[in-house]
C-alpha cells in the first residue's frame, strides 16, 4: 500500500519570497563641485604667488645674495687685480645713504706649502688628511678701505678652502696689522698680509681668490715657480 502524496511542500523548503529593492533615500540636492569649493578656487592664484615669491626668495638668500659669481677682474701670474666696489672707511653719501666705494688693488706675491704650522710662538704638525698653505697678498687702496675681505685658494677640480670656518682664527685678508701685532680694520696706502689655509691632502692648487662680500671677487693666478 502506498502512501497518499502530500498536497502542498514541507514549510520548510517553500521559497523565500523575493526581496523588494531598496529604496532610495532622498537627501539635500549635492551642488556643482566648482560651486563647493569655489573659495578654494578663488583663493589658488593668491596662494601660488606666495608660495612662488617665498620660493625665489629662498633662492636669492642662498645663491643669488651668497655665491661667489661675479669675477670682477683677473691678474696674470704676478700681476695685480681691481677689486672694485670695495666700501671707504667711515664713508658715505649723506643725501642717499649709501657707502662710498673705492677701488683696491691686490697681488698675490706668493704661495707656499708648509711643513709645519708656526704661529711665532709654537710649531705643530700639519693635521693628518690635510696640507696647508701659506698665502702672501699684497694691497694698494688710495682712501682707508672698510671691508674684511677673506681669500680662498681654489682647487683645480672647483673646490674652495678658506671660504669657511678658520681653525686659526686669523684677522681678516684686508686688514693692516702694525709692528706691534695691532689689527688696523680701515687701511690705506700700500700694505702685505700672510694668511695660513688648510686643504684636502694632495689638493692641486689652481687660483687664489680674494673677495669682500661673498659675492664679487678677483681671480689671481699662482706666481711662476
Amino acid at each position: 500500500m502506498t502512501n497518499p502524496e502530500p498536497l502542498a511542500p514541507p514549510l520548510g523548503d517553500a521559497p523565500a519570497p523575493p526581496a523588494e529593492p531598496p529604496r532610495r533615500r532622498r537627501g539635500a540636492r549635492r551642488h556643482p563641485w566648482w560651486r563647493r569649493n569655489r573659495f578654494g578656487v578663488i583663493a589658488l592664484p593668491f596662494a601660488l604667488v606666495i608660495a612662488l615669491g617665498a620660493a625665489s626668495d629662498r633662492v636669492a638668500e642662498y645663491w643669488w645674495q651668497e655665491d661667489l659669481r661675479v669675477e670682477v677682474d683677473r691678474s696674470a701670474e704676478e700681476g695685480t687685480a681691481q677689486l672694485t666696489g670695495v666700501p671707504e672707511h667711515d664713508e658715505g653719501d649723506p643725501e642717499s645713504g649709501e657707502p662710498a666705494t673705492t677701488t683696491l688693488t691686490v697681488a698675490l706675491t706668493e704661495i707656499d706649502r708648509l711643513t709645519v704650522i708656526d704661529d711665532g710662538y709654537a710649531s705643530e704638525p700639519i693635521p693628518d688628511g690635510a696640507d696647508a698653505y701659506s698665502v702672501h697678498l699684497a694691497f694698494d687702496s688710495g682712501v682707508p678701505v672698510e671691508a674684511e675681505c677673506t681669500v680662498m685658494l681654489v682647487g683645480e677640480d672647483g673646490a674652495r678652502y678658506g671660504d669657511g670656518a678658520d681653525p686659526l682664527q686669523q684677522y681678516p685678508a684686508c686688514s693692516y696689522r702694525d709692528d706691534e701685532g695691532d689689527t688696523e680694520y680701515g687701511p690705506s696706502g700700500q700694505w702685505e698680509n700672510t694668511f695660513t689655509i688648510f686643504t684636502a691632502e694632495g689638493a692641486d692648487i689652481d687660483h687664489v681668490r680674494v673677495t669682500y662680500d661673498g659675492v664679487h671677487y678677483v681671480r689671481l693666478d699662482l706666481p711662476t715657480a
